[in-house]
């Protein structure tokens, strides 16, 4: 896997709460998509610290205490006519959580469930878009339970190292070179389409040496 935009991530958002704190439960909720998000901030666990100060050694002792998942701080361009807005507008004025769902590019699924602190309208100038902050603290059940990760499947590549040149024009067929056979995990670099076999791709190993033939594409 390598590095990615945040282009095409979206939020989801539900008044419901889930029957199991887990993938099971909140995919069984009906999301609404919050419309027109410009920046969704930042989220994740973080811990309080907890120190003592013993006499005898002078050292300061650090420890873990509690944890807290975070708040969210939500940009959105103002549509008053978006549902997703609408929903969060009005958890705004209520004292329930409500399970939102993040979806990245890539589909990895961040679900959680947080309280709407506030929602504010920002007018600004003349040469501004209307915009709206929203402000989410991500919350805990009884259980301890916050934020649930759900990364989206490694796409592997059958990259076999055959060598191109081994290839019989208008046959498709390759001979084994006897090299090791490896599972290259989301595909790292594809070229251009072999010319004589359709459907078969170059295929850049994990090394960066000479392309190989990979058969079959991804699976």
């Amino acid at each position: 896997m390598t590095v990615r935009t945040s282009a095409g991530t979206t939020l989801k958002v539900s008044a419901s709460t889930p029957a199991t704190f887990d993938a099971t439960g909140y995919n069984a909720l009906t999301m609404t998509v919050v419309g027109e998000v410009s920046d969704l901030g930042e989220f994740g666990r973080e811990f309080n610290l907890v120190t003592f100060n013993p006499v005898g050694s002078r050292g300061v002792v650090k420890k873990k205490g509690s944890f807290n998942q975070g708040t969210m701080q939500i940009q959105l361009g103002l549509d008053t006519d978006d549902a997703g807005q609408i929903l969060l507008k009005s958890a705004s004025l209520s004292d329930a959580d409500h399970s939102f769902l993040v979806t990245t590019q890539n589909g990895d699924k961040y679900y959680f469930q947080a309280q709407v602190m506030s929602f504010k309208v920002n007018v600004g100038s003349v040469d501004q878009i209307t915009t709206a902050t929203v402000t989410l603290e991500l919350t805990t059940n009884s259980a301890g339970v916050g934020i649930v990760e759900v990364l989206a499947p490694m796409k592997k590549t059958l990259n076999q190292h055959y060598c191109a040149s081994k290839v019989k024009a208008g046959r498709c067929s390759v001979e084994d070179q006897g090299l090791d056979q490896t599972l290259l995990l989301r595909n790292p670099a594809v070229g251009l389409l072999f010319p004589t076999c359709p459907g078969k791709r170059h295929l850049v190993d994990s090394t960066g040496n000479t392309p190989h033939l990979a058969l079959n594409g991804s699976f």
